[in-house]
């Protein structure tokens, strides 16, 4: 649908869905344990705080990222003692490998440092942005947002489904060049 389609769409469903989902008679509980001795006395869970929350992802990623990289300086020092070279690992540039089909592993294989290359035994070796995404996807959990797609009763699981809105929200993650495109997908057919 066109951009113009999904605004009329949103406009009409999108605002019946987020009344719907975050009014206080049908608020989404995330999984919380009913308080009936919350603030507004109605059994139904304190509205999040999506500040704190934002704050505690960033905090549980960088805490995540910071791991990582510390990690992964550990690496390259046995990587450096062993080749017997000076210096920080700081001052490398680590050589990284990832196997075939396997988005988890990553090994340090060598590194550059001072123009020169240098190779190692295979150590382990962390991406940093996984790891901090993997320390802070159980906060991000708790970020409530509606599902456009459909309505769930009173919380989104399988079992609570409800009924369809029509909606069929897509997702593009890593996307080069977002102008191109959107600029395909509103030139194809169905979407017109």
């Amino acid at each position: 649908m066109s951009w113009t389609c999904w605004s009329e769409a949103l406009n009409r469903y999108g605002a019946n869905l987020a009344k719907g989902f975050f009014s206080r008679s049908a608020r989404w509980t995330l999984g919380h344990p009913i308080n009936t001795s919350n603030a507004l006395g109605d059994g139904l869970p304190d509205p999040a705080d999506l500040n704190d929350l934002s704050r505690q992802v960033r905090a549980e990623f960088s805490k995540g990222v910071e791991e990582a990289e510390q990690f992964n300086r550990l690496q390259i020092k046995k990587a450096m003692q062993k080749a017997g070279v000076g210096g920080q690992p700081n001052d490398v540039v680590p050589v990284t490998k990832r196997p075939k089909l396997n988005e988890k592993q990553l090994f340090l294989t060598g590194f550059a440092w001072e123009g020169r290359e240098y190779g190692c035994d295979q150590l382990p070796f962390h991406d940093p942005a996984k790891v901090g995404k993997d320390r802070a996807a159980p906060i991000k959990k708790l970020v409530p947002a509606p599902m456009f797609a459909g309505v769930f009763i009173p919380t989104r699981n399988a079992n609570n489904f409800a009924r369809r809105t029509g909606l069929y929200p897509l997702d593009f993650d890593h996307v080069d060049e977002i102008d191109k495109a959107w600029e395909r997908i509103c030139a194809e057919p169905i979407s017109a």
